[in-house]
């Protein structure tokens, strides 16, 4: 995975700090002869996030009008599509 550029922009109000990171996406042409894209994410984001091995279920929502992917732990009291 070949990292281009990592930024980090602090949040005064709330003392937060917001890092951004550039990668590029892994292709792969798969058995069925479709393609599929992978992304590695940074494990301290994750944990940060309460992910794990055992905890792993997230949401992935995706805005045509914007362009962006927002991934969000997902709630254990919800189920997908609610």
């Amino acid at each position: 995975m070949e990292k281009i550029e990592t930024k980090r922009k602090r949040n005064s109000k709330k003392n937060i700090v917001k890092e951004t990171r550039g990668y590029k996406l892994n292709y792969g042409l798969k058995n069925d002869g479709y393609w599929s894209a992978k992304l590695t994410l940074p494990i301290g984001w994750l944990e940060h996030m309460g992910l794990s091995p055992d905890e792993r279920d997230i949401d992935i929502e995706y805005s045509p009008r914007t362009k962006k992917i927002t991934i969000r732990k997902r709630d254990s009291k919800k189920e997908v599509g609610e």
